[in-house]
């Protein structure tokens, strides 16, 4: 049964038709409404999370790129005097212990974001979810007064 097509008998001193058909639509509207901006928020949570996530995976490519570096640094090293190779050594293992804390950080701080914005999402859809149940409710409570004050045809 759609509340926006829902008919009603109409009978001497009942409701006005008209009154109760527009607040059916005005109800019906802001479900409507509710349940967009509901949709729109979790395709905007997902969002967040799927960049928070290609932040992280960019992180680790970098990670990655980082150690593929250092063993650059590494192979080139092995070609000279055992001095520049430990020199080399050296160097390339500070980059990589300060790139790893530098990558930690970030990745720290961006999984700390995506937590928060996905807490806030969450909480966002908690709210509207209350919203939409309280709106179902009356429509339906309404719906059972108006049931009620209209006799059933015989």
């Amino acid at each position: 049964m759609n509340a926006i097509t829902r008919t009603f008998k109409t009978q001497m001193m009942g409701y006005d038709q008209a009154q109760v058909d527009s607040y059916i639509e005005v109800l019906s509207s802001e479900y409507q409404t509710l349940s967009v901006e509901h949709e729109e928020m979790v395709r905007q949570a997902e969002h967040e999370a799927r960049e928070r996530k290609g932040q992280v995976e960019a992180i680790g490519r970098a990670l990655v790129d980082a150690e593929l570096q250092r063993l650059d640094i590494l192979t080139a090293a092995g070609d000279e005097a055992q001095q520049i190779v430990s020199q080399a050594k050296e160097e390339a293992a500070m980059l990589l212990e300060m790139v790893q804390r530098e990558v930690a950080q970030l990745k720290e701080r961006a999984l700390l974001e995506a937590d928060q914005i996905l807490g806030d999402a969450r909480l966002e859809l908690q709210t509207m979810t209350q919203n939409k149940r309280v709106l179902t409710t009356e429509i339906t409570e309404l719906y059972g007064k108006l049931r009620a004050l209209i006799p059933a045809s015989n």
